[in-house]
């Protein structure tokens, strides 16, 4: 018969092993109670904390200065790993920045403004810009049109009042200075012949575009009859007297009449010295072209024709030459 084997010993110790902890334990003196307060933060050296009951809290000495603070002064691995985050965030930041200005092609200052207020947000803000440029973009195209169509309804109310006044070209009464010489036909009656500068009085006209005008010459008023509403045209400036002596720069080209003695031919520019004295109503004055660009010459030219600024100084350059006026 076989016999059931033994338990070994080992497993015996075990038991034996617990009790005596146990034993030891029981022994021991009490444990004491934990400190109220909570353990002090790690302090960089020449720091001491100090608690303070009636706060609850510690306050920390830098025994160098023996200044305090309720604030825990930082370590300076914390310092130093704040500015590498610091740096490492400018980076980023810098890096987001250029991204956002390659995309949108907006300056520095204008993504950099995008990203902050979008929260450094690249997509949000390449988005946010592009709407921006669009709308932008919109916006000139809806300008240009805009300014296309008033230039377009500017030139058609300049044609339409070009025709308009083409329509209503017709003299009414007043009085006119004559923009050219004209003499009538032999064959039409009850015409007058006038000269570039005079001035006429209109009291009638046929009422017909580039029609006829009836009217007396304002220097002799005896002197009255038809004559074409075509050579007429508004004054420019309020007739003036020129004094003997004054020169004056001619503002239009005034071309003597072959058929009439006495009148001398000007051209724009040239200078004219007055040699006699004016009388009213101030149409004709009497003048010596002294310009270097063409000989001396005396004559009559009408008022109409000088400027409204007196020539200072002598304009003549070099002698002078014959006078065609004898």
């Amino acid at each position: 018969q076989q016999q059931q084997p033994q338990q070994p010993q080992q497993q015996q110790q075990p038991q034996q092993s617990s009790q005596a902890s146990w034993a030891a334990w029981a022994e021991a003196p009490s444990q004491p109670p934990a400190p109220s307060q909570p353990p002090p933060p790690r302090l960089p050296p020449d720091w001491q904390a100090i608690w303070a009951e009636t706060n609850a809290a510690y306050y920390f000495w830098h025994l160098p200065t023996n200044r305090t603070t309720w604030d825990p002064p930082e370590m300076e691995d914390s310092v130093a790993q704040r500015q590498q985050a610091a740096a490492a965030e400018s980076t980023r930041r810098d890096a987001l920045i250029s991204e956002a200005r390659e995309i949108t092609g907006v300056d520095a200052a204008t993504a950099r403004s995008s990203l902050e207020t979008h929260n450094w947000n690249l997509e949000a803000a390449v988005r946010s810009q592009v709407q921006k440029q669009e709308a932008a973009k919109r916006r000139a195209e809806e300008e240009a049109a805009a300014a296309r169509a008033a230039e377009e309804a500017k030139q058609r109310a300049a044609e339409e009042a070009r025709a308009k006044a083409a329509q209503s070209s017709v003299v009414g009464p007043g009085v006119y200075i004559c923009a050219q010489h004209w003499r009538p036909r032999q064959s039409i009656p009850g015409c007058i012949r006038v000269f570039h500068g005079e001035r006429v009085r209109v009291t009638w006209t046929d009422g017909q575009e580039e029609g006829w005008a009836y009217g007396t010459v304002l220097e002799e008023p005896s002197k009255d009859g038809y004559f074409p509403q075509a050579i007429l045209r508004e004054l420019k400036h309020q007739p003036r007297g020129r004094r003997v002596g004054e020169k004056w720069t001619a503002t239009e080209r005034f071309d003597a009449p072959e058929e009439v003695g006495g009148y001398a031919s000007v051209q724009v520019g040239e200078t004219v010295k007055v040699l006699h004295p004016m009388a009213e109503p101030y149409v004709w004055v009497y003048v010596e072209r002294i310009s270097a660009r063409s000989l001396p010459e005396v004559g009559w030219i009408p008022e109409c024709i000088l400027g409204s600024a007196e020539v200072r100084g002598d304009h003549r350059q070099g002698g002078p030459g014959p006078n065609p006026a004898g």
